[in-house]
């Protein structure tokens, strides 16, 4: 019987094409909380009409494989994970800062699952892994959550490691971000009353079956989408006033760990849209939601800036 307890999840880039495993691969260690999804098949009946109501033939459909991995985001652990999620790459910022955006650099990995409780066959390769979305959860009282949504071409089971493999340590020495260290602004001022606050950048593949083989061919990544949500205590028309008549703002969270790095992710021209419904139901608080769409921001070129910079 497997359990989540030892389970673990690694990635490879792979260099030599899409969905091909490197000869020697050296396994990065993804840390995860939560792992969901994998290989599905649609099953096709023949529809013949028999006479005697039987279905004469059944037959497995395309593969599918879509999974996603939920985490507590720490400093330095996912940067080649945000790097495929942006289809950018992490360029030299101010001092010793490195910044990134969505551009249009398709990148795959290989990536292996291990139940280690499990005989046999405890390792499941997934091969053309791309990252399809990725979201933020910053809630109050609470560790800084990321989920990375995948879509892959297959996944296979496996005896043992490829041939030659190695695998990097799980990176928890640094600790996670948390919501206490967390500033969250709109316009350039810090909001105080923010209960919970989401980010998602989304690529919105696109699947491409075809004729001749159960398996996809490599996705295309089409728009870039970031979108999200700011839920706070109602406490001022501040907000309101910038979500009515529909002024574009900026909107930025920073996060700063323990060790005093820091992870910031900035929409630098947003419209907050939504119900922004503020409904009484008793004798407390009231609260507030506004949602967001970030589009491209002509002075800086696009719609999400990541910066990390590490402690002095």
């Amino acid at each position: 019987m497997a359990y989540g307890s030892q389970h673990s999840f690694a990635m490879v880039l792979e260099t030599g094409g899409y969905a091909v495993t490197p000869a020697t691969p050296v396994f990065f260690s993804v840390p995860i909380t939560k792992f969901a999804g994998g290989v599905s098949m649609d099953q096709i009946e023949d529809t013949t009409i028999r006479g005697d109501r039987q279905i004469a033939y059944v037959v497995n459909g395309a593969i599918s494989n879509k999974f996603s991995a939920t985490e507590t985001l720490r400093y330095g652990a996912y940067d080649s994970l945000f790097e495929a999620a942006s289809c950018g790459t992490w360029a030299a910022g101010t001092g010793t800062s490195f910044v990134l955006s969505p551009g249009v650099t398709y990148r795959s990995f290989t990536g292996e699952r291990h139940f280690g409780d499990m005989t046999g066959k405890p390792y499941f390769r997934h091969t053309g892994v791309e990252l399809a979305k990725m979201s933020l959860k910053c809630g109050k009282d609470a560790l800084i959550e990321t989920t990375l949504d995948f879509v892959a071409q297959d996944e296979n089971s496996a005896s043992g490691i490829v041939s030659g493999a190695t695998y990097g340590a799980i990176p928890t020495s640094v600790a996670p971000f948390d919501s206490f260290n967390a500033v969250i602004s709109v316009g350039g001022t810090a909001q105080t009353v923010v209960e919970d606050f989401t980010l998602e950048l989304d690529n919105t593949p696109e699947e491409k079956r075809v004729v001749g083989s159960r398996l996809a061919i490599q996705p295309a990544m089409l728009f870039s989408r970031v979108s999200g949500s700011i839920q706070c205590y109602f406490d001022s028309p501040t907000l309101f006033d910038i979500y009515k008549p529909g002024t574009a703002t900026a909107i930025d969270l920073l996060l700063t760990d323990p060790a005093g790095n820091h992870l910031e992710f900035s929409a630098p021209k947003a419209l907050l849209g939504g119900d922004a419904n503020r409904d009484v139901s008793g004798p407390g608080a009231v609260h507030v939601t506004f949602k967001f769409k970030a589009y491209l921001d002509p002075s800086t070129g696009t719609n999400l800036v990541i910066t990390r910079t590490p402690h002095a």
